[in-house]
């Protein structure tokens, strides 16, 4: 079950950097369409209004989570192939890490998540996470 102590493994000053990492483990555990922003709130120590003062609503957040989670796999995958010539090593790295980074991120180790064009400002993701 989700504690806030599970939040406690490095600083996170902000309650923005708390209430964007809180749900990574109720997601897992619950799935998306069953955590509650009240639980997300809960777990972050703060509110819901903080919640959507932040990310506007849940979706928003899950959005923030992907995106956060992007940027650390990119700056990683450009620090690891910078000094790599041959495209295929390129694409060999890159292709381990991605496949090889859910296994680093428990609680989410189970879920997938890939971003595909889409209409509108917020674009698509596809989130899977496969029954238990």
């Amino acid at each position: 079950m989700a504690t806030r102590k599970g939040l406690e493994t490095g600083v996170i000053a902000s309650s923005r950097e708390r209430i964007r990492e809180s749900p990574k483990t109720l997601f897992a555990e619950r799935g998306y369409q069953a955590t509650t922003t009240a639980a997300i709130g809960r777990l972050a120590g703060t509110s819901q209004s903080q919640l959507s003062k932040h990310f506007t609503d849940k979706h928003g957040l899950l959005e923030a989570i992907l995106e956060h989670t992007w940027e650390q796999m990119n700056a990683a995958i450009r620090l690891a192939t910078e000094s790599v010539s041959s495209p295929r090593q390129k694409l060999e790295i890159l292709t381990d890490m991605v496949l090889n980074s859910s296994k680093r991120t428990a609680p989410c180790a189970h879920c997938s998540c890939w971003r595909g064009a889409g209409s509108g400002e917020r674009g698509t993701w596809w989130f899977w996470s496969p029954a238990s």
